[in-house]
């Protein structure tokens, strides 16, 4: 996770190289990766969106990180994770 507070967002890297980056808030959850494999998470934050869309009714900006992958999941993009020594590890298929 990047940050604890609000909004709720995360960086990572997919299987090709490529910089992923979610973010939560005010009801909507937004993933971009980068064009091009790079380890500038910038390149994702400014990158493609993958998906983009509102999915609650309160204003507000916490989300676990279960729940964005069984949204992932649910839309046929491949996403799993495990917790380590209280740090998220981040698997994308």
């Amino acid at each position: 996770m990047t940050s604890p507070a609000c909004p709720a967002q995360w960086e990572g890297e997919l299987n090709d190289g490529r910089m992923l980056y979610i973010r939560f808030r005010w009801v909507c959850l937004e993933i971009r990766v980068s064009p091009e494999p790079t380890d500038n998470i910038m390149e994702a934050v400014n990158g493609n969106v993958i998906y983009n869309k509102s999915i609650s009714d309160a204003y507000d900006g916490s989300i676990k990180l279960s729940k964005v992958a069984k949204i992932l999941e649910s839309k046929g993009i491949g996403f799993s994770y495990k917790v380590l020594n209280g740090d998220v590890e981040l698997d994308y298929g």
